[in-house]
């Protein structure tokens, strides 16, 4: 899972879940058809989670909110910087 500051902007409908935003990552991670989760405030016990196909963009924050993503990279690693982590250097699964 990749984590930055962000939020997203163009999803469907996704489920909520009563977990931190940290252990609704690691739930995420082990599940096939999650892609993301959000939460706006990561001390909430509450986080968004994205299945593939309900979400398509992620506006990038210096602060805030946080994301956290699957993606997919045939070299085991991504770039440093987020610039580098697009769905054609990381793709999103």
């Amino acid at each position: 899972m990749v984590i930055i500051f962000g939020e997203p902007q163009n999803y469907g409908t996704p489920t909520t879940q009563s977990l931190s935003f940290y252990d609704c990552s690691d739930y995420c991670y082990e599940m096939d058809g999650c892609l993301a989760v959000y939460s706006a405030n990561v001390s909430a016990l509450e986080c968004l989670m994205f299945q593939a196909g309900q979400i398509s963009t992620v506006k990038e924050l210096s602060s805030g909110g946080k994301v956290a993503m699957k993606m997919n990279n045939s070299d085991a690693t991504c770039p440093s910087n987020s610039d580098g982590n697009s769905d054609t250097v990381c793709n999103l699964l």
